[in-house]
């Protein structure tokens, strides 16, 4: 829970440092890809490990390391080959991810002028620092951190930038290799999340590893009940050997970017009052166009199904999954929650 506080309370340079684990003599902090997902997204303890990588701060003891494995996808504009993410290189990637494709997609626009799907560094970086505006907006009004002036204008002369520009800058990005680069960082990071449960890197997690990445994000008012499911998962014999596999893990974050759709699709066969395990995989298959393996369905179930009648309480889980996409905002004020709450009402007002 504390790690909670300190990515949505800390400014990012605290939450950089708590979650580096190279320190130079110098005192200069790096982080490895491996913290640099965890500083980014949510995750609890693997099941499988009794030493987690927790982060820490200066004067703090150094609680153990939990490797990720190495990220060929990073080691591509890693030029020095030292294996190590600066400060401004953390905070790029931080508002690349933190961002939806659909903000990039406009703002890129907006300086394509002529047309013709390219930009340079200098209108890059104004992108970039619109995104960064944009972000320090949903900041603001979820009463968190408001970065400083220095965490939004950092130096921008990072390794990502001479791979996507050349290492005199000069080179122009073309907007489909920038969209195949969001979307090759997007999934880089899913990578090294579910790597970071598959500690045994058996290509495969536990049920409740794939329970604990699904309810990670949730609020801190409900996380406590979700984490008691989560842990039954462990003691529930039709879960003792179930496994989820990579690609089930990226289907679900799959479904879970179109859980607008999802929650379309639940309205249209009067699912708003709960859907039952076969609407739920029709509407994921034929809608959303996600195909989850029934070991998956089952665990999703097993987490959200709270009244025990064999119906998903959608509400519930389209709000833990709104609060992963959407960083540093109230879910129940945007979102897919935003478009649920007005379908519920509607709903009633019909029935009544």
């Amino acid at each position: 829970m504390y790690e909670r506080r300190i990515r949505a309370y800390s400014s990012p340079e605290k939450v950089f440092v708590y979650f580096s684990s190279v320190k130079e003599s110098k005192g200069k902090f790096y982080m490895s890809p491996g913290d640099l997902m965890r500083a980014i997204i949510p995750v609890l303890p693997p099941s499988e490990s009794t030493t987690v990588r927790s982060g820490y701060l200066v004067g703090e003891r150094n609680p153990g390391e939990l490797e990720c494995g190495p990220s060929e996808f990073f080691s591509m504009f890693d030029m020095d080959n030292d294996g190590k993410i600066s400060f401004e290189e953390y905070n790029f990637i931080r508002t690349l991810i933190t961002t939806s494709l659909e903000s990039f997609v406009a703002t890129f626009k907006m300086f394509d002028r002529n047309g013709d799907g390219i930009i340079d560094l200098a209108e890059f970086k104004k992108v970039m620092q619109l995104m960064r505006e944009k972000n320090k907006e949903k900041i603001v009004r979820s009463g968190s951190y408001l970065p400083t002036r220095r965490s939004l204008d950092s130096s921008e002369n990072n390794k990502l930038l001479k791979y996507l520009f050349g290492s005199d800058g000069k080179r122009v990005l073309q907007y489909q290799d920038f969209i195949q680069f969001l979307e090759e960082l997007h999934n880089e990071i899913l990578r090294l999340e579910f790597a970071h449960y598959d500690c045994k890197q058996l290509g495969s997690i536990p049920a409740q590893d794939f329970g604990s990445s699904i309810i990670a994000s949730a609020s801190m008012s409900y996380i406590r009940r979700y984490l008691t499911r989560v842990d039954a998962l462990a003691e529930e014999p039709m879960f003792k050997n179930v496994r989820i596999s990579f690609e089930d893990f990226n289907q679900f974050s799959k479904l879970r970017k179109q859980r607008k759709l999802l929650a379309l699709s639940a309205y249209a066969v009067n699912g708003i009052h709960g859907l039952s395990k076969e609407d739920f995989q029709w509407a994921a298959s034929k809608v959303c166009q996600v195909e989850l393996s029934d070991a998956a369905v089952d665990v999703i179930f097993f987490i959200f199904d709270k009244n025990g009648d064999g119906k998903l309480s959608l509400a519930e889980f389209l709000g833990v999954q709104d609060l992963r996409e959407i960083t540093g905002v109230d879910p129940l004020q945007t979102g897919v929650m935003h478009i649920f709450r007005c379908m519920w009402n509607c709903a009633k007002e019909n029935c009544g």
